[in-house]
This record gives C-alpha cells, sequence and structure tokens, in this order.
C-alpha cells in the first residue's frame, strides 16, 4: 500500500509518464464512481495482458499496457463513491 501511495504522489506532481492523477475517470466527469468502476472491471486484463484499446486506456493508470491489480489499487484510493449525479 505504501508504493500505491507514493506512485498517487508522484502522479499528482506530474512526474510520472503515462499515470495520471485522476486515472481511471473514463468518462472525464471529474469523478471516479462505479460508472467508472464498471468500465474498470470490464477492461481488466491482468499483468501483461494487453495491448489494450481506446476505450481501456483511461484504466491503464500505471501506464504499463495492461489493466491489473495495481491499477485496481490505484484506482480503489482514488475512488469518489456511487454515481455522481450529473
Amino acid at each position: 500500500m505504501r508504493v500505491i501511495a507514493h506512485l498517487l504522489v508522484l502522479a499528482s506532481a506530474g512526474l510520472l509518464g503515462g499515470v495520471t492523477a485522476l486515472g481511471g475517470d473514463s468518462n472525464g466527469d471529474g469523478h471516479i464512481d462505479l460508472r467508472d468502476y464498471a468500465g474498470l472491471q470490464a477492461c481488466f486484463t491482468g499483468s501483461g495482458g494487453g495491448p489494450l484499446g481506446a476505450e481501456c486506456d483511461a484504466f491503464d493508470i500505471d501506464g504499463d499496457q495492461d489493466v491489473d491489480g495495481l491499477d485496481h489499487d490505484i484506482f480503489q484510493m482514488e475512488f469518489t463513491g456511487p454515481v455522481e449525479s450529473v
């Protein structure tokens, strides 16, 4: 968990190429919610499971061309809760 926290700090500072501070916000609404979680589940490949289609790019939070456990862990830390009202 400590590694993930460090990744988030570095991402927020813009120091990790390919990692975004709001990775997982697939619809760009500024919230990481249940709509985004459904997309993460659909795109989950496991470690080394890429390449990914464009619809899954938002979920490759660590930028390693797959959607795996590390991406899921970072997603969980940024999760804002249930679907936000529009």
